[in-house]
């Protein structure tokens, strides 16, 4: 199977900024910010969603994967992983859905958002599931506890994801789509000795100023 060296430098870089951001946020947010749950979901969730409609393919589950794997060895997990991790492979899948429409434009990032927001939803019930599985009763009483519980946890992912995802998204699919801005090398006269008078204005300042202020 041909790797194309394209989709691994998208699948690394959102594999790195899913690392670091997740590591980044959970040690610095203060404790008891579980309404909001940055660290946890929205940041995952975003590059998993990014690589399922930028990147597509196996990328769509090996991204959030590796983003989780690699987090996980410094945050460390519980029994509940394996039901993390597969509910960010269908928020992966949920953006390879939407491979095929990808457009630089308000109409295609208001979808992913969308996306985004159904992913919550996703995510949400299959994990909670495995939370009553592996920790509640396992009886009807149980599962209504559990979702019940749940629901401020759910509040705090619609509301990071909402925000996030667009925010991400408008650069990523800019950037997927017509490359990254290159910058004019051309420097006219004008910059050329402006630039140079600034800097000796400012190092003339720098030995004018304290020298007057002494007398």
């Amino acid at each position: 199977m041909k790797i194309s060296a394209q989709k691994l430098v998208w699948a690394i870089i959102l594999i790195v900024l899913g690392v670091v951001a997740r590591v980044y946020l959970r040690v610095c947010l203060p404790p008891g910010n579980s309404f909001c749950m940055f660290d946890m979901f929205a940041v995952v969730a975003v590059m998993a969603l990014l690589a399922g409609c930028l990147i597509g393919g196996i990328y769509s589950l090996v991204v959030p994967f590796f983003i989780m794997f690699f987090s996980d060895i410094y945050l460390g997990n519980n029994s509940i992983l394996l039901f993390t991790w597969s509910g960010f492979a269908f928020v992966g899948l949920m953006g390879y859905a939407l491979k095929n429409r990808v457009n630089y434009s308000a109409r295609f990032i208001g979808t992913l958002t969308g996306m985004g927001i159904g992913s919550v939803l996703v995510y949400d019930f299959w994990t909670n599931l495995g939370w009553w599985y592996l920790f509640y009763p396992r009886t009807f009483d149980g599962l209504a506890l559990c979702y019940t519980m749940a629901v401020p946890f759910t509040a705090g992912h619609l509301i990071s994801t909402s925000i996030i995802v667009p925010l991400v998204s408008i650069p990523a699919v800019y950037i997927h789509k017509y490359g990254v801005p290159k910058i004019d090398q051309v420097i006219k006269p004008l910059e050329h000795y402006a630039t140079i008078c600034m800097t000796i204005v400012l190092a003339g300042l720098s030995v004018f100023i304290p020298v007057v202020s002494i007398m």
